[in-house]
């Protein structure tokens, strides 16, 4: 879990760090030594395979959609309850599209293929009389005719809920900002990093992640789940956070 990190020059966190208390390295190399065991191999992932993939483009039929694409676009446009959807998504009309309807559109925006096997029908209607033709194909069918419709609908859902993102952005920010004026201001979180650093590069002295300037913030989280050994002289297990509580000094409590 340890990741060191290449000292960067002056004005950097890890260039000032206060000198950290001494530790006991003997002691606690034997704590968190792990004995030489067998390794095991990783269990490798399951290969793709299953029903994944793209499906069989199916023959025309006279009915040009399947059940359930039929229902799904029927259903939508239940909701839209007679209002003029085609004039609407062509204006980017607010008094007609809400925030709920863009997703609804979006969903059932008619697919490349669908495009495809409808466009004839839009240049000779007559030949809708040869299909079972109904609401859904008459939807999917105006739908193909706004311009780039994807594009038109992701850009009014911005639009629509451009004022709420801002705020939840404007909220995110100030509390990171607050969380680094408290971290930039506290003298003890430096001593407990110059701590951690003091004790990781003893636990890994002589290899290449010994002697480090500093650790990734990652390492932090991996205090409390690094576990010493255990033996019969030493049957309970701490945890490395417990380890680095305990020889902090107590002015960093």
């Amino acid at each position: 879990h340890w990741k060191k990190v290449q000292p960067s020059g002056k004005g950097t966190l890890w260039s000032s760090l206060p000198k950290a208390p001494p530790i006991d390295e003997a002691a606690l190399r034997e704590l968190f030594t792990v004995k030489a065991a067998g390794g095991q191999k990783p269990t490798a992932a399951p290969a793709g395979g299953g029903a994944g993939g793209s499906a069989v483009k199916k023959e025309q039929q006279p009915a040009l959609l399947d059940v359930k694409r039929s229902n799904q676009i029927q259903i939508a446009l239940a909701k839209f309850k007679g209002r003029g959807i085609l004039a609407a998504v062509l204006a980017l009309d607010e008094t007609v599209l809400k925030q709920d309807d863009i997703a609804r559109l979006r969903e059932c925006s008619p697919s490349a293929e669908e495009v495809e096997m409808l466009s004839p029908f839009g240049e000779d209607p007559r030949l809708k009389e040869t299909v079972r033709w109904g609401p859904a194909e008459s939807f999917l069918l105006d739908m193909a005719a706004v311009p780039r419709l994807s594009q038109r609908l992701a850009c009014f859902l911005s639009k629509l809920t451009f004022e709420q993102r801002k705020k939840d952005a404007e909220a995110q920010v100030e509390a990171i900002n607050k969380a680094v004026q408290c971290l930039r201001g506290s003298k003890t979180l430096p001593l407990l990093l110059a701590l951690v650093l003091q004790v990781g590069n003893a636990l890994n002295a002589g290899t290449p992640r010994g002697a480090a300037a500093g650790f990734t913030s990652e390492a932090l989280g991996k205090l409390a789940e690094t576990k010493s050994t255990v033996s019969d002289a030493r049957p309970a297990q701490t945890s490395l956070l417990h380890y680095v509580a305990r020889v902090a000094p107590a002015e960093s409590s």
